[in-house]
């Protein structure tokens, strides 16, 4: 009898580690289920700086002619180069719009976090509806880091035109 209460008692511990480990898993994931949401909601804002997004936009401004829009996240040394790339892309700014013409990044030069520039490089291409690519024209464009957020700091040159 003595040996049986025993058996019971080993069983009842066994039993409550059990659940007291069900419990911990189950809590866990609780949190998990809570926290993931909450990094998720907070990734965009973060990526929304980042230098390659910047460019991006900065190269589909250019390339659909929102000059002002690409103004914005420039430096203000920036817009007399701005200026004359209008003034250069003129005529053809019809084709780009209704063409499908994209920015598309090579590679990127990025930097320490510390560092407050990176280099993005790319190449403006048009896909043909057949599905053929044609390289438009190469862009270098030098993030810089300021207080409002990566600005692009663009130098248009006449040798960059293919």
């Amino acid at each position: 009898m003595h040996q049986d209460m025993a058996n019971k008692r080993r069983k009842k511990k066994k039993s409550n580690r059990s659940k007291n480990i069900v419990r911990i898993i189950k809590s866990t994931l609780f949190l998990l289920v809570l926290l993931l949401p909450c990094v998720w909601l907070m990734h965009p804002a973060k990526k929304e700086s980042e230098p390659m997004r910047v460019a991006r936009a900065f190269a589909h401004h250019m390339i659909h002619g929102e000059y002002n829009e690409a103004c914005a996240i420039a430096t203000p040394q920036s817009v007399d180069d701005i200026k004359f790339y209008a003034t250069w892309i003129g005529e053809q700014l019809s084709d780009l719009q209704t063409s499908d013409v994209r920015f598309k990044i090579t590679h990127a030069q990025q930097y320490l976090p510390s560092d407050t520039t990176n280099m993005i490089y790319g190449q403006v291409i048009i896909i043909h509806p057949e599905g053929d690519v044609s390289v438009l024209y190469p862009l270098e464009l030098r993030m810089v880091d300021s207080i409002d957020g990566w600005l692009v700091d663009y130098k248009a040159s006449a040798d960059m035109w293919l």
